[in-house]
Protein backbone atom coordinates (compact mmCIF):
# COMPACT_ATOMS: atom_id res chain seq x y z
CA UNK A 1 0.00 0.00 0.00
CA UNK A 2 1.23 3.46 -0.80
CA UNK A 3 2.54 5.47 2.09
CA UNK A 4 0.65 8.49 1.27
CA UNK A 5 -2.39 6.18 1.46
CA UNK A 6 -1.79 5.89 5.61
CA UNK A 7 -1.66 8.06 8.61
CA UNK A 8 1.61 8.89 10.45
CA UNK A 9 -0.11 6.71 13.56
CA UNK A 10 -0.40 3.30 10.89
CA UNK A 11 3.14 3.85 9.18
CA UNK A 12 4.73 4.19 12.61
CA UNK A 13 2.62 1.61 14.31
CA UNK A 14 2.36 3.58 16.94
CA UNK A 15 -1.52 4.57 18.24
CA UNK A 16 -1.79 7.23 21.44
CA UNK A 17 -4.95 6.49 23.48
CA UNK A 18 -7.71 9.25 22.83
CA UNK A 19 -8.23 11.40 25.85
CA UNK A 20 -11.84 13.11 27.60
CA UNK A 21 -9.45 16.16 27.62
CA UNK A 22 -5.94 17.00 26.68
CA UNK A 23 -3.45 19.63 28.16
CA UNK A 24 -4.13 21.79 25.35
CA UNK A 25 -5.38 22.52 21.59
CA UNK A 26 -1.65 22.24 19.74
CA UNK A 27 -1.83 18.71 21.63
CA UNK A 28 -5.31 18.09 20.91
CA UNK A 29 -4.36 18.41 17.04
CA UNK A 30 -1.28 16.83 16.92
CA UNK A 31 -3.18 13.87 18.08
CA UNK A 32 -6.00 14.14 15.55
CA UNK A 33 -3.55 14.99 12.80
CA UNK A 34 -2.00 11.52 13.44
CA UNK A 35 -4.84 9.73 12.27
CA UNK A 36 -5.26 11.40 9.27
CA UNK A 37 -3.94 9.74 6.06
CA UNK A 38 -0.87 11.76 4.32
CA UNK A 39 -2.57 12.07 1.29
CA UNK A 40 -5.49 14.16 3.38
CA UNK A 41 -3.15 16.27 5.38
CA UNK A 42 -3.61 20.16 4.68
CA UNK A 43 -0.49 21.99 5.04
CA UNK A 44 -1.27 23.74 8.20
CA UNK A 45 -1.52 20.28 9.31
CA UNK A 46 1.46 19.02 8.50
CA UNK A 47 3.36 22.67 9.50
CA UNK A 48 1.75 21.90 13.13
CA UNK A 49 2.95 18.38 12.88
CA UNK A 50 6.73 19.16 11.74
CA UNK A 51 6.88 22.20 14.28
CA UNK A 52 6.80 19.47 16.88
CA UNK A 53 8.93 16.78 15.39
CA UNK A 54 5.87 14.27 14.40
CA UNK A 55 5.71 12.32 11.86
CA UNK A 56 8.82 13.95 10.19
CA UNK A 57 10.20 11.32 8.41
CA UNK A 58 7.31 10.45 6.21
CA UNK A 59 6.39 14.40 6.09
CA UNK A 60 9.83 15.93 5.06
CA UNK A 61 10.13 14.34 2.11
CA UNK A 62 6.65 14.66 0.94
CA UNK A 63 6.83 18.55 1.87
CA UNK A 64 9.98 18.98 -0.42
CA UNK A 65 8.59 17.12 -3.62
CA UNK A 66 5.46 19.68 -3.11
CA UNK A 67 7.79 22.79 -2.80
CA UNK A 68 9.53 21.31 -6.02
CA UNK A 69 6.61 21.70 -7.84
CA UNK A 70 5.16 24.37 -6.36
CA UNK A 71 6.95 26.24 -3.75
CA UNK A 72 4.67 29.12 -3.33
CA UNK A 73 1.92 26.56 -2.76
CA UNK A 74 -0.40 27.62 -0.20
CA UNK A 75 -3.15 25.93 2.22
CA UNK A 76 -7.00 26.89 1.29
CA UNK A 77 -7.80 26.71 4.68
CA UNK A 78 -5.17 29.94 5.89
CA UNK A 79 -3.01 30.87 3.75
CA UNK A 80 0.03 28.97 4.78
CA UNK A 81 2.57 27.65 3.27
CA UNK A 82 5.83 25.33 3.55
CA UNK A 83 8.13 28.38 2.21
CA UNK A 84 6.81 30.40 5.18
CA UNK A 85 7.35 28.25 8.03
CA UNK A 86 9.94 26.01 7.10
CA UNK A 87 12.57 27.75 8.98
CA UNK A 88 10.06 27.01 12.33
CA UNK A 89 10.52 23.43 11.42
CA UNK A 90 12.06 21.40 14.40
CA UNK A 91 16.08 21.22 14.23
CA UNK A 92 15.29 17.66 14.95
CA UNK A 93 14.79 16.91 11.85
CA UNK A 94 17.48 18.01 9.74
CA UNK A 95 20.01 16.66 12.77
CA UNK A 96 18.73 13.08 12.58
CA UNK A 97 18.80 13.60 8.83
CA UNK A 98 21.79 15.27 7.09
CA UNK A 99 20.41 14.49 3.62
CA UNK A 100 17.51 15.80 4.41
CA UNK A 101 18.89 19.19 5.51
CA UNK A 102 21.11 19.17 2.25
CA UNK A 103 17.99 18.83 -0.12
CA UNK A 104 16.35 21.49 1.96
CA UNK A 105 19.09 23.83 1.23
CA UNK A 106 20.22 22.44 -2.77
CA UNK A 107 15.87 22.99 -3.06
CA UNK A 108 15.88 26.83 -1.70
CA UNK A 109 19.28 27.62 -3.88
CA UNK A 110 17.70 26.14 -6.74
CA UNK A 111 14.54 28.32 -5.87
CA UNK A 112 15.94 31.15 -5.00
CA UNK A 113 15.22 33.46 -7.67
CA UNK A 114 11.51 32.19 -7.54
CA UNK A 115 11.71 32.55 -3.61
CA UNK A 116 12.90 36.11 -3.82
CA UNK A 117 10.40 36.89 -6.17
CA UNK A 118 7.38 35.57 -3.59
CA UNK A 119 8.79 36.89 -0.23
CA UNK A 120 11.92 39.16 -1.21
CA UNK A 121 15.85 38.74 -0.93
CA UNK A 122 15.78 39.35 2.83
CA UNK A 123 13.15 36.91 3.76
CA UNK A 124 14.98 34.56 1.86
CA UNK A 125 18.23 35.16 3.28
CA UNK A 126 17.15 34.43 6.79
CA UNK A 127 14.97 31.23 6.12
CA UNK A 128 18.22 30.21 4.05
CA UNK A 129 20.62 31.30 6.94
CA UNK A 130 17.89 29.42 9.74
CA UNK A 131 17.97 26.17 7.99
CA UNK A 132 21.48 26.35 7.68
CA UNK A 133 22.31 26.37 11.39
CA UNK A 134 19.44 23.63 11.92
CA UNK A 135 22.07 21.02 11.11
CA UNK A 136 24.91 22.28 13.49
Amino acid sequence: MDTKEKSIQELENDFWPDQNEYPSGLVEGCHRYRKIKLKDLQIHQIITLLIQDIGSEYLMPMVLKRMDNDISEEDDYDGSSFLESIDFFSDEIFKRSPELHKTTLDLLDQKQMEIENIIGWKRFERIKRKIEEKNN
